[in-house]
C-alpha cells in the first residue's frame, strides 16, 4: 500500500518539474537574447521550430516548420510568468490531483502501515476545481471555484493563471495540510 512519503515523492517531482521548467525558461530566454544581439536579429524577426538546416527560403522554411513565431512572441513566452510558466503551473495541478484522486487518496497508508481508508482534503479538493476549470472550463474559473477553501484568490470567470508565487504556497499547504491529517 502507499504511503503518504511515497505520494509526497510524487508531488516533488511534478512540481520539481515546474521549478526546473522555470530555470530553463530563464536559461532559454538570456541565450535567447544574446543570440539576437550578437547576429542583429530584431524582435519581429521570425524564429522556427524545424527538423534539420534551412533548405529553402524563410517564407517557405516558416510553411514547413513544425512551430513558428517571432522572437519577441517567443521572449514572452518564456518571461517569469509568461505562458510557458503557467501552461506549466496548469500541468503540475493537473498531475498532482490526478496522482492523489487515482494513486493515493484511497489507498494511502501510515509509514507502519496502518490503512487510513478514504481521505478527504482541502488543498486538494482545491487542487480538483482548478484542475476541473483548466481542463473543462479553458482555463477560466467555474462557478464552483467558490467553494475553494485554501486557494481563494479565484472567482468566478477569472483567468486561472498560478504564478511561482502561487505554487510556492500550493506545495506548502499539501504538505503541511497532509501532514496534519496523518
Amino acid at each position: 500500500m502507499p504511503t503518504i512519503n511515497d505520494f509526497f515523492r510524487e508531488v516533488d517531482e511534478a512540481f520539481g518539474f515546474y521549478f526546473d521548467m522555470g530555470m530553463a525558461c530563464h536559461i532559454a530566454k538570456a541565450r535567447l537574447e544574446k543570440f539576437q544581439q550578437e547576429n542583429c536579429i530584431g524582435d519581429d524577426s521570425p524564429f522556427m521550430y524545424k527538423a534539420g538546416p534551412p533548405e529553402d527560403d524563410p517564407e517557405a522554411e516558416v510553411r514547413k516548420a513544425l512551430h513558428a513565431t517571432t522572437f519577441s512572441s517567443l521572449k514572452d513566452r518564456l518571461a517569469d510568468d509568461g505562458s510557458d510558466m503557467l501552461r506549466a503551473a496548469d500541468a503540475v495541478i493537473v498531475i498532482v490531483y490526478h496522482i492523489w484522486e487515482e494513486k493515493y487518496r484511497r489507498t494511502l497508508t501510515s509509514q507502519s502501515g496502518v490503512a487510513l481508508g478514504e481521505i478527504s482534503s482541502d488543498i486538494m479538493g482545491d487542487l480538483r476545481l482548478l484542475r476541473n476549470s483548466i481542463i473543462h472550463n479553458k482555463g477560466i474559473a467555474g462557478s464552483d471555484v467558490g467553494k475553494c477553501k485554501v486557494i481563494q484568490r479565484f472567482a468566478p470567470g477569472d483567468a486561472i493563471t498560478l504564478t511561482k508565487s502561487d505554487m510556492n504556497e500550493i506545495i506548502r499547504a499539501i504538505k503541511s495540510e497532509l501532514r496534519a491529517r496523518l
